[in-house]
């Protein structure tokens, strides 16, 4: 796994934290699994110490594809915590904390 970045963002109430993964090795499936373990465990400690604020993965789109393509069967797609887009709303509020945090860097 390549870089890796932790940006947290806040909008009135809401409150994320998304953990940018890039990936290196030839199985972007192999890759997606080890950032998923990670995601996991920091999602279970971010909601000990912060439970108000929602920890998202992201990975950039031809990453995306790829372990999509890989995976077979979309397995991943019957669960929220996977699904590209969840809902337009919350789509349109992270791209909003996001575009404000791009201003910001």
């Amino acid at each position: 796994m390549g870089a890796e970045r932790l940006i947290a963002a806040q909008r009135d109430q809401e409150k994320i934290a998304v953990e940018i993964k890039s990936f290196l090795a030839p199985s972007n499936l192999s890759e997606f699994h080890t950032a998923l373990g990670q995601f996991l465990n920091h999602r279970i400690v971010l909601r000990e110490k912060q439970p108000e604020r929602e920890l998202y993965l992201a990975v950039n789109l031809e990453t995306y594809i790829k372990v999509k393509r890989e995976a077979g069967t979309p397995k991943y797609d019957l669960s929220r915590v996977f699904a590209l887009l969840t809902s337009a709303r919350e789509l349109y509020n992270i791209w909003q904390i996001l575009k404000g945090i791009g201003q910001v860097i």
